[in-house]
């Protein structure tokens, strides 16, 4: 057993949502990652990486007890069968893997997130509970983008 596995642990959370359009229309918007800059309240700034395809560097803004700072990390979206994953990794040793999972359900789509986070035991608790929170509000800030542009209830 190696130094690392001795001081990462695991946490996570599962989101569920019900949104009254086609899961075609979630995953459109999910999959446009300059999309998450309004739907994501953390994330400030996005940009690929030139130099490695379809690796992403997202900028978020962080605050703790009155301090203030941005915490820069490499991601990726992979698409894959009903779904996405996004995978994010972050200094020191931190692992975010977000799994969303959709299905159609009594005319529109359950999705769910599920969301396992790999960190060093200090940071984790911070870790789970700031990234809980704010994929709160991005799964209930793309509900309602896709029911505004849908004209849905």
């Amino acid at each position: 057993m190696g130094l690392r596995s001795l001081v990462l642990t695991q946490g996570g959370f599962d989101h569920d949502i019900f949104i009254p359009v086609a899961p075609e229309a979630v995953l459109a918007l999910l999959s446009r990652p300059q999309e998450w800059i309004r739907l994501q309240p953390l994330v400030i700034a996005i940009d690929e990486e030139p130099r490695a395809p379809g690796m992403l560097r997202i900028t978020d803004r962080h605050t703790i007890g009155g301090l203030t700072f941005q915490a820069r990390y490499r991601a990726q979206v992979v698409p894959v069968a009903g779904g996405l994953d996004g995978h994010a990794w972050s200094f020191p040793f931190i692992h975010v893997l977000n799994r969303y999972r959709w299905h159609a359900q009594d005319g529109g789509t359950l999705l769910r997130e599920t969301t396992t986070i790999e960190a060093p035991r200090p940071l984790l608790g911070f870790t789970v509970k700031t990234a809980r929170a704010a994929h709160a509000s991005l799964l209930a800030n793309v509900k309602q983008a896709l029911v505004e542009r849908s004209g849905a209830r």
